[in-house]
């Protein structure tokens, strides 16, 4: 018995439709140039796609200026930065959020301070986590897999990367193999 033959037709796609990327979008606010290539070079060996701005208001126009479709999946938040720090930052991305109907994306706190230095407490704050500085790659890869449980990320080796900022404006990065020794 023979079938007829069967001609396939494209399916029209709406313009707006994006798929969703197995590569997370971080955008990451950080003032500290040196530092925040550190972490931008840690995000991309997880295989992040990293947004980076330099301060709270760069840090909100960014996100207004994402379509719902494109947000990003995680912000990485400085609390201290020149011009408005994070903690205004946030507040504002989570009023545009509520205002533009965007899903809600985990924003985490970056900073050398906790938030009890800070005489801040993380449920009450408008933050979703809270990250130390310095970091390791591992507690990035631990932060994104918590909060963007479906990415795909690479896989970590073994040994911390950590980066540290002396507070002068200078990040320090060590790399630490499996046997414990400094390189």
């Amino acid at each position: 018995m023979l079938l007829p033959s069967f001609t396939p037709m494209p399916v029209p796609i709406h313009p707006s439709f994006k798929l969703p990327s197995a590569s997370p979008r971080v955008l990451l606010v950080e003032d500290d140039a040196v530092l925040a290539l550190v972490v931008m070079e840690q995000l991309r060996t997880l295989g992040c796609e990293v947004s980076l701005v330099e301060n709270g208001w760069m840090a909100v126009q960014a996100w207004a200026g994402t379509e719902v479709n494109e947000s990003f999946d995680l912000v990485l938040m400085d609390l201290q930065m020149p011009v408005m720090n994070g903690v205004q930052a946030m507040r504002r991305i989570r009023r545009l959020e509520e205002d533009q109907r965007h899903r809600a994306a985990p924003i985490v706190a970056f900073s050398t301070c906790s938030f009890d230095e800070r005489g801040m407490h993380l449920p009450s704050s408008g933050f979703d986590d809270f990250l130390p500085k310095p970091c390791e790659l591992r507690q990035l890869a631990a932060l994104l897999r918590r909060w963007v449980p479906q990415a795909r990320l690479r896989a970590v080796e073994p040994g911390p990367t950590t980066i540290a900022s002396d507070g002068s404006g200078t990040s320090t990065s060590s790399t630490s193999s499996s046997s414990g020794t400094s390189a």
